[in-house]
């Protein structure tokens, strides 16, 4: 939120915040757990999970207030999803990363929210002021995030191509869940 509203910030790096922040409303990766397994093995938080079913913090009302609330298990008929946020970074620079393993982030709906929020680079001539890349391992800020941090700041400080970014090659085949591309003018 910080990186999106204050634009003395530069440089932006989402890193697995999962339901509210990277993750996606309107896509829930995973399924219910299997026999012997806990229920973030197998599935990303739901907005169910937010409002207090299952996280030890606070429920969504007392973050969001109680209008958020007439939206669950009602997720797609929400007016906004992440990639709002994630676009209002633009055009300053956005990198997404995570795990591939965290499955409760929702690493495939951060990257749905990515790619639709990635248009609006596009739409602003600056694609490469945003890039996205999943390494895998535990929940969690860890050193590789940081060091590819520090690598797509490097990267833009020297109007160099960043080169690491491989959630197209992991997640290239998820569904578009918005209907929006970038305008091409014409010639």
């Amino acid at each position: 939120l910080a990186g999106a509203c204050d634009e003395r910030i530069t440089y932006v790096q989402s890193n697995a915040s999962g339901m509210f922040g990277s993750g996606c409303f309107r896509y829930i990766q995973g399924e219910a757990p299997a026999e012997g397994k806990i229920f973030s093995d197998c599935s990303s938080e739901t907005m169910e999970h937010m409002m207090g079913y299952g996280v030890p913090w606070p429920p969504i009302s007392f973050w969001f207030g109680p209008d958020m609330c007439a939206y669950k298990d009602r997720e797609a008929d929400l007016p906004f999803d992440s990639h709002f946020l994630k676009a209002a970074v633009a055009p300053r620079w956005l990198l997404e990363t995570g795990s591939v393993d965290d499955v409760w982030s929702n690493p495939r709906g951060s990257y749905v929210t990515w790619r639709a929020a990635k248009e609006a680079y596009n739409f602003l001539g600056i694609p490469d002021h945003t890039a996205c890349g999943y390494r895998y391992g535990k929940h969690g800020h860890w050193i590789e995030d940081f060091t590819n941090f520090l690598d797509f700041i490097a990267a833009a400080e020297e109007k160099k191509p960043y080169l690491w970014g491989n959630a197209d090659a992991i997640y290239g085949n998820l569904p578009k869940l918005y209907d929006w591309d970038t305008p091409v003018c014409e010639k």
